[in-house]
């Protein structure tokens, strides 16, 4: 049993996100993180020191996926503190609404835009994850309703676009930064 007083590591999270999605998965990855024994902080990217603090045991960094392409401020972030990142245990993970539907073509689709972003920053995380995301229909405007509406329409032919769908597992969340907490 961890003593209350105890901190084992601290352990920084750095994220991106459009519509906030990928700041409520932060906050469970936090809580589960805060239960093992360590000091989480949370920062946005483009919000988040240029550089990592020294007093990190660890790091993950997080991005939604829009249009197989990561916010700008969370690349920046990677290619500033790449060698950092790599001395210092690490984790990945994206969130990508394709990775909700189970089919081979959209796992090897969400797993090449993940190949990419590894290959194009060149810093190679020691765990990587996908998550599902959700679909935020009472955030998006009309254009960008009407363009989901065309790239769900197969999966979801007559969406209720008057409330946000989440398909995001939180138990593979939990057991994404348990695992990550446990090798800092």
């Amino acid at each position: 049993m961890l003593c209350n007083s105890c901190v084992v590591g601290t352990i920084l999270i750095v994220y991106g996100t459009k519509e906030g999605h990928t700041a409520t998965i932060v906050e469970r990855m936090r809580d589960a993180m805060s239960a093992q024994g360590h000091d989480v902080a949370i920062e946005r990217a483009g919000d988040a020191l240029p550089t990592i603090p020294e007093k990190v045991d660890g790091i993950v960094v997080g991005a939604s996926v829009h249009a197989g392409k990561y916010q700008k401020d969370v690349l920046e972030f990677v290619s500033v503190n790449r060698d950092r990142l790599e001395a210092t245990p690490s984790a990945f993970f994206q969130v990508c609404l394709a990775a909700a539907d189970p089919n081979p073509e959209s796992e090897a689709a969400t797993r090449e835009i993940l190949d990419n972003f590894v290959e194009e920053t060149g810093w190679k995380p020691d765990i990587t994850a996908t998550f599902a995301g959700m679909l935020a229909w009472t955030q998006y405007d009309v254009f960008t309703k009407t363009l989901m509406r065309l790239i769900t329409r197969n999966a979801e032919p007559h969406p209720d676009v008057h409330r946000d769908h989440d398909y995001t597992d939180y138990d593979a969340v939990r057991r994404f930064a348990e695992e990550f907490a446990a090798s800092v």
